[in-house]
């Protein structure tokens, strides 16, 4: 679920502004600490103002290390103490979030004398971002936690930039070999993956359809490779913001991924362009739906998403992860229907399983037990 902006109260779900990605789209974390009001925030603004320099990528194997620029401090008022204690970042493709990762050492505090801090900008290594940084454009907001009380803190974010990533440069028209019709839809798919990593977005479109007709008419409307082609169509869609055909092109996915089990899909599509299974491809249309504040739908895929982790062999702690991930996504898109009893049980879920979480995935969820318990006893989303 992403978190970026703010919705209008008369809508249910104001509060919280859930997203998740799918993808490498598959990458994206569900339910991250990213809100623009902490709950220990007031009317009066935020507690200090955090502004930083470009931010500029370096793909390192899968990871992807953002290099951020001079970082400033201003404490907003008066102060004799305003300590901070982290300083993150959170990346985003689009309106999916791939990850937030911390710096635990950077701490210090503003005072009196000295309300201003400049500090030098650090790197940030995010995992497993590199490849969809590079295929497709990414953007960051920096984050403060400072303390506001024993035991309080509060997340101020800066504003949303992009992250500058350096790519390959694309090939010169004249230069570029002419692509023929597909003799296989792996390779034929892979000319459609470099073509979308260089942004001809016209010739992702063509090389996606043809070897969509390609598999279809060599292996069926319902092969799990077409199930690929239509998931990358949805990356493609997203990035133009077709939405309707985003949404079409997921669904399709969904359909041709429930109809087999896990491994056979995986040994069909491989995992060469990221990882793609039905329980990615639900919490992805969760996500979509949310932002477009259908939140029925919204709630029907977070639900199926958490009931297809089950079906999809993963490990432990990966399972567990995706399962509190969920947890999060069910407890949200509840409380908006009013269904408290299944509010209540992945609340209590969610509390469970954040226990065995990574330190990053904890930080993440922990925002949605905070702000989630007293909407949760007040019956009030």
């Amino acid at each position: 679920m992403s978190h970026g902006s703010r919705k209008n109260a008369a809508h249910p779900g104001a509060h919280w502004v859930i997203g998740i990605l799918a993808a490498a789209a598959a990458m994206a974390l569900v339910c991250p600490r990213t809100s623009a009001q902490s709950p220990a925030a007031s009317s009066a603004g935020p507690l200090v103002e955090l502004t930083a320099k470009a931010f500029k990528g370096y793909r390192s194997d899968a990871d992807l290390l953002v290099q951020v620029g001079e970082i400033r401090l201003h404490a907003r008022a008066a102060t004799s103490n305003l300590r901070y204690r982290a300083l993150g970042l959170a990346l985003y493709q689009g309106r999916s979030q791939l990850a937030t990762v911390w710096k635990n050492d950077v701490q210090g505090a503003l005072t009196a004398a000295q309300p201003v801090v400049t500090l030098p900008g650090p790197v940030f290594i995010v995992p497993n971002a590199g490849t969809a940084c590079t295929m497709s454009d990414c953007s960051a907001v920096l984050l403060l936690e400072v303390e506001t009380g024993p035991g309080a803190s509060h997340i101020v974010r800066a504003e949303l930039a992009p992250v500058q990533v350096d790519r390959p440069p694309p090939r010169a028209p004249a230069s570029r070999p002419a692509i023929g019709p597909p003799t296989s839809w792996p390779s034929h798919f892979a000319h459609a993956l470099r073509a979308f990593s260089e942004r001809r977005y016209g010739d992702t479109e063509r090389l996606l359809a043809e070897t969509l007709a390609y598999i279809e008419k060599t292996r069926g409307p319902s092969d799990p490779a077409a199930a690929r082609v239509h998931y990358q169509r949805s990356l493609l869609y997203e990035r133009l913001k077709r939405q309707k055909q985003q949404e079409q092109a997921l669904l399709a996915a969904l359909a041709i991924l429930e109809k087999y089990p896990d491994p056979q899909v995986q040994g069909t599509i491989g995992r060469a362009a990221g990882p793609l299974d039905k329980e990615i491809v639900a919490r992805r249309l969760a996500d979509l739906y949310w932002e477009a504040r259908r939140y029925a739908d919204a709630y029907t895929y977070y639900d199926r998403a958490y009931r297809y982790v089950a079906d999809v062999p993963l490990t432990d702690a990966e399972r567990n992860r995706r399962l509190a991930r969920n947890s999060a996504g069910r407890m949200a898109g509840a409380c908006t229907q009013k269904n408290w009893a299944v509010a209540d049980e992945a609340m209590a879920e969610l509390k469970r399983r954040i226990v065995d979480v990574d330190a990053e995935t904890r930080r993440q969820l922990e925002y949605w037990i905070r702000t989630g318990e007293p909407r949760l006893k007040a019956r009030q989303c």
